[in-house]
């Protein structure tokens, strides 16, 4: 009998470990201009992770700058609220596909991908905010 505990002792250890590395792991969705627009107006909080300078250039109405390259990005997207979606837009879409990688595992319900960014906006002719 002493060995039959033994025996099993540590199988219940590791499926206890295993169950607390679990985590929650965002859905993820690319999406255009008219899926922004549309979930920006449905509540989605709208993120541009480019750097200052390209920030004052020109972004999206409604958009808060956390620059991916910040040594705080994460800390500063952790004070979003996490009941919201979260969009990602950069230039083109790379940065905001490295920005997704980062942040997929921090809770929020669903992370949408801007593929085209600023360029794509810029090229559907839609208005950008640029200080005066």
């Amino acid at each position: 009998m002493l060995i039959r505990i033994s025996f099993f002792l540590p199988i219940l250890l590791w499926n206890a470990d295993l169950s607390v590395a679990q985590t929650h792991l965002s859905l993820v969705e690319n999406i255009n201009h008219i899926l922004l627009l549309e979930k920006t107006n449905e509540g989605a909080q709208l993120i541009d992770v480019r750097t200052d300078k390209e920030f004052l250039k020109g972004h999206i109405t409604g958009a808060k700058q956390i620059n991916i390259s910040s040594d705080s990005f994460v800390e500063e997207i952790n004070k979003l609220d996490k009941t919201k979606p979260v969009i990602l837009y950069c230039a083109v879409g790379v940065r905001s596909t490295a920005a997704i990688e980062k942040i997929r595992n921090l809770g929020f319900p669903i992370i949408y991908n801007y593929i085209g960014g600023i360029r794509d906006w810029k090229r559907q002719q839609l208005p950008l905010v640029k200080p005066d």
